[in-house]
């Protein structure tokens, strides 16, 4: 290795070093400003729709009583985009398979993106309230724009997804806990080999009544911490929500499950072992401090997804004004490290399907290190019940969080 090489890629780290989160959210802006929010999307003034003569659902899936993502309505939203032509039409008709050509840029080189989000009927007064959507439509827009899939406007495809709910309406769960789950996705389906931007894309929604992600309730799990697999790396695909960043944790997962863990806590590196993500969630420390506890996440440096319930726990803490909010990198070391002193209060995950799930134990390098959550200063439950209550209806959104669909 030439001294010369050498002192290249020693001045290309110290520069990335420097890449703080302001210039993340720059490159980002940027990038919504250029790409992702062009003036055409799917006109829902164009909405055509198609009544189904299924029945609807049961008084099961009224209460939230199905098993988690195997429940589906009775209808589907669709829109086709061609490089040529545009969008189509937009509709809303009965759930139908797809039919895709074999050589479908989807199956090969894994061209899709999808987003989660849910609707919450009030427990009080009824109505039907979407949660945070236009975050959601923001970093699908996004996700499709980094993978080359069409882009749209974010106002159009929102309302289009809010008319698909007062269609579905019906299906959303009666029940704190309870919700309908809504799963915008987009394909690539040029049929065509070759690694390149496809030219036909298909934009659709399907949704599906759940109650609690976790059976029974989750009384916490325990993660894996490796060395071994690694999620995401800078520059890549880790902000995105696509199949791929979910395929890679399948066997990490069963490895994990065979040490008495339920998921795997993804680290950035072999060399810094920062804490990045926990499985399919976000991930929070909360230690002890001199003064005051400090909630502690990895920041959106472009490796992470930025989670909606992550965001909205952020603003909740913020604005207690009794806990240090830091959104920085930290290693699994002085994780385990403070678990060891005992200035860990609680970790937990959080995520659209489970909003908290607590973290009882880490294992890292052979050592299992329990998380033992059984103090007064824990604010894991108070985040779950604070969130809940802005859900369905039972507290004053003072942030502006739903948005409600009208149903009359």
């Amino acid at each position: 290795m030439t001294r010369q090489f050498q002192l290249v890629r020693s001045l290309i780290r110290q520069e990335w070093s420097r890449c703080s989160i302001s210039r993340w959210n720059r490159k980002f802006a940027t990038l919504e400003q250029t790409v992702v929010e062009p003036s055409t999307g799917p006109d829902p003034s164009k909405l055509e729709t198609k009544i189904s003569n299924l029945p609807g659902p049961s008084e099961k899936m009224k209460n939230g009583e199905v098993r988690w993502g195997t429940t589906f309505t009775n209808h589907m939203f669709e829109a086709e985009w061609h490089l040529e032509e545009g969008w189509s039409t937009p509709r809303i008709v009965p759930r139908h398979t797809i039919e895709l050509d074999p050589a479908a840029s989807v199956l090969h080189y894994g061209l899709e993106v999808f987003e989660g989000l849910k609707a919450h009927r009030g427990t009080k007064d009824g109505k039907i309230r979407l949660f945070r959507p236009d975050k959601n439509i923001r970093r699908m827009a996004i996700s499709c724009a980094r993978l080359g899939l069409a882009t749209f406007d974010q106002q159009m495809m929102l309302e289009c997804l809010r008319r698909y709910v007062m269609i579905e309406k019906d299906w959303v769960p009666h029940g704190r806990g309870t919700a309908l789950y809504l799963r915008p996705t987009c394909i690539a389906v040029d049929p065509k080999l070759g690694v390149a931007r496809s030219k036909r894309n298909l934009f659709y929604i399907i949704a599906s009544p759940v109650g609690h992600y976790f059976q029974g309730g989750s009384g916490g799990v325990n993660l894996l911490a490796t060395t071994k697999y690694f999620r995401s790396f800078p520059g890549g695909i880790g902000f995105c929500k696509t199949g791929a960043n979910y395929a890679l944790g399948i066997i990490p997962s069963e490895e994990a499950s065979r040490l008495g863990c339920q998921q795997v806590l993804w680290l950035s590196d072999a060399k810094n072992r920062y804490v990045t993500e926990a499985g399919v969630m976000n991930f929070f420390v909360l230690f002890k401090g001199a003064k005051r506890p400090e909630l502690v996440t990895a920041p959106l440096d472009g490796t992470i997804l930025d989670g909606v319930v992550r965001s909205s726990i952020l603003e909740l803490v913020r604005s207690w004004g009794t806990i240090d909010v830091s959104e920085r990198k930290y290693s699994i070391d002085e994780v385990v490290q403070r678990i060891s002193q005992g200035e860990v209060i609680e970790a937990f995950g959080s995520g659209t399907a489970s909003i908290i799930t607590p973290v009882t134990g880490i294992h890292y390098q052979d050592k299992m290190y329990s998380i033992v959550s059984d103090t007064e200063e824990k604010i894991s439950p108070k985040l779950l019940k604070s969130m809940q209550d802005i859900f369905y209806g039972e507290v004053e959104d003072t942030f502006s969080w739903n948005v409600e669909v009208d149903t009359e």
